[in-house]
């Protein structure tokens, strides 16, 4: 199901937990990747680890705001993205119009083989 309003929910987020979101160390986040968002501009450094698309649940009218957002977000040197898998990554920096992802896939510490430093452009 979709989400109803990114806008109404990053509201109600940040009346509820806003106050401890910026006094936190770091802030990380998963999926849905667009409540990520929900992070923008509180200060701490964002830890995203995603496995989907950031418009995954979204109605159509947030798609261009969450991707903003997202693109902001992951501009910034102190945030950083990580993908499950190196298709995603690939998929997200064309999206995100260059926004970098590293890979860690998630399986890479039960088989002893991880993929750390991977960056699609090299």
């Amino acid at each position: 199901e979709a989400i109803n309003s990114i806008k109404e929910m990053d509201a109600s987020m940040r009346r509820a937990f806003g106050a401890a979101m910026r006094a936190a160390d770091i802030l990380l986040c998963s999926e849905p990747m667009a409540f990520c968002t929900f992070f923008e501009d509180l200060g701490p450094p964002v830890i995203a680890y995603v496995g989907n698309n950031p418009l995954f649940y979204l109605l159509p009218s947030d798609r261009d705001q969450v991707l903003a957002s997202i693109r902001h977000m992951f501009a910034q040197p102190h945030n950083s993205l990580l993908c499950i898998s190196p298709v995603l990554a690939v998929m997200l920096e064309h999206q995100l119009g260059g926004t970098q992802a590293a890979v860690d896939t998630p399986l890479g510490l039960h088989v002893g083989a991880s993929l750390h430093g991977y960056r699609p452009d090299k």
